[in-house]
């Protein structure tokens, strides 16, 4: 059984946000670091355990309340989940509360007391879920929460996967000859974000002033193929 850090857990996830405000996907201004007043009546009578509890008042945040709150997708389709307020404790209990589908409407997948999700998918994101007596992560990705967690940020910075707002997805695919990238890259924006940070000396000599001015003028070119 792996050893319970809750202290470990909220230090990578941290790690994982500082990595993303320094790839220039959030700014620091939305990040809420520790310690926590969370509603604790009402997050008990929405059946989180004191475990749970205790961790969420440790564990560091992305503010959702600020305008243009979409680009804190945190990877493809996956939102944070922000406990200090009562609708981030009240969607957190249904994992599929954020995705549209006839299917997924049928059958709620209520979280257990135990258990707590620490990013929600949208459509075809997918749910960290967090067991607190363990720490141990299930669902897509299952293990000791605190490796789990790193080897999510490992991937990001190997660029395995980029965090994109939905908004900015481009629908037509093209081919740019940009080496370290794949032919599963199949959507044209998610290509091009990431030839855009190879190409601005992403993760050594990241040019992080230029790959924003680049950035705006790619979300515009996606914004203009989509309408």
């Amino acid at each position: 059984m792996p050893e319970l850090d809750p202290d470990g857990i909220a230090a990578a996830l941290l790690a994982h946000y500082e990595l993303l405000i320094g790839m220039r996907h959030l700014p620091r201004s939305r990040l809420k670091l520790p310690p926590h007043p969370i509603d604790e009546n009402f997050a008990r009578s929405q059946g989180l355990s004191d475990n749970v509890i205790s961790l969420l008042k440790r564990l560091p945040y992305i503010d959702m309340s600020q305008p243009g709150h979409a680009s804190t997708v945190i990877m493809y389709q996956t939102f944070p989940v922000d406990y200090t307020t009562l609708g981030g404790i009240w969607n957190s209990r249904d994992p599929l509360s954020l995705r549209i589908s006839e299917a997924d409407d049928e059958v709620p997948a209520y979280v257990n007391p135990w258990e707590t999700l620490l990013a929600q998918a949208f459509r075809e994101g997918e749910n960290w879920m967090l067991d607190c007596c363990q720490y141990t992560s299930r669902g897509h990705r299952k293990g000791d929460a605190v490796e789990v967690i790193r080897q999510m940020t490992d991937s990001l910075r190997s660029l395995e996967y980029t965090p994109i707002n939905i908004s900015e997805i481009a629908p037509t695919p093209k081919q740019l000859p940009i080496a370290g990238l794949t032919a599963q890259d199949a959507d044209y924006f998610l290509y091009a974000i990431k030839a855009l940070y190879l190409d601005c000396g992403w993760p050594n000599n990241f040019r992080g002033e230029e790959f924003t001015a680049r950035k705006t003028v790619l979300e515009r070119e996606a914004a203009n193929q989509m309408n």
